[in-house]
């Protein structure tokens, strides 16, 4: 892969500083979208990100189209989790979730667009989630952010095609990713689901969902949709199988027996 101009939002921590310090390694030319400059790793061109609002979004795209002329890879990262029954999330919260998760890089996505259609080429990854196909319970807010982002993600996959520019899914399983997950108030004496306690989560390392992100942007075909291990394919692979979901929302029901209180969550 000749030498990119690419941009990564959330690349402060996880998965993101991750992705930038390989490309930066390769000889790319990374900018970093951080809310903390000081934080984006060496090498990199730090630009201030505020996802939630909308002048910092403009600010970062023009920023970048002045001081490198283009825009290679679009890399939207960056993210954010509450984990809870949903009824019990305010509609600030909720709101907060999606403008991060979703709004964010469908905004960012648009500004961006005029510069990869005068180009007629680019790549475009959206960094979702197994989640996005395979909800659960306390996640399910989480779930829809993502899922949201997929729709939008296949939309422009196909319609921004006629211009070479291609759009990418990537589904990562759990993983050290340093998103920000909050439980805040959702479990309480007088809340009625019982609390999250022993989770045990069999996490892939951010070092090797990396490797797999960067090597599926190098390759000559990149596909709409790929994910980051073998777990996430049976995932995926599993509701193809039955298309009805029923098996999974029995499995996810069984949380909610008392003597199987927390078991579900060993698989988020």
């Amino acid at each position: 892969m000749k030498k990119q101009i690419i941009f990564i939002t959330g690349a402060s921590k996880g998965l993101g500083k991750a992705l930038a310090k390989k490309f930066i390694e390769e000889g790319n030319t990374v900018y970093c979208g951080v809310r903390n400059t000081s934080a984006a790793p060496n090498g990199s061109y730090p630009v201030f990100l505020d996802l939630t609002i909308e002048v910092s979004l403009i600010n970062a795209v023009n920023h970048i189209i002045k001081t490198s002329g283009k825009i290679d890879i679009l890399i939207h990262n960056a993210g954010i989790a509450f984990v809870g029954p949903v009824d019990s999330m305010t509609l600030e919260e909720s709101r907060r979730m999606f403008e991060v998760n979703f709004f964010a890089p469908f905004r960012l996505t648009q500004l961006f667009l005029p510069y990869f259609r005068k180009q007629r080429y680019g790549k475009i990854l959206f960094v979702s989630s197994i989640r996005a196909i395979d909800s659960g319970a306390y996640i399910g807010l989480y779930s829809a952010s993502k899922a949201a982002l997929e729709s939008i993600a296949f939309d422009w996959a196909v319609t921004l095609s006629r211009w070479n520019i291609i759009v990418s899914v990537v589904q990562p399983g759990p993983i050290d990713t340093g998103i920000e997950l909050q439980t805040g108030h959702y479990f309480h004496d007088n809340n009625p689901y019982p609390p999250l306690e022993n989770i045990s989560l069999d996490l892939q390392p951010v070092d090797q969902v990396c490797e797999v992100i960067v090597e599926k942007l190098k390759a000559k075909e990149l596909p709409f949709k790929f994910q980051t291990n073998i777990e996430g394919a049976k995932t995926a692979n599993k509701h193809l199988i039955d298309p009805s979901w029923n098996e999974w929302c029995k499995a996810q029901k069984s949380f909610f027996k008392e003597e199987e209180s927390n078991e579900i969550f060993q698989s988020l």
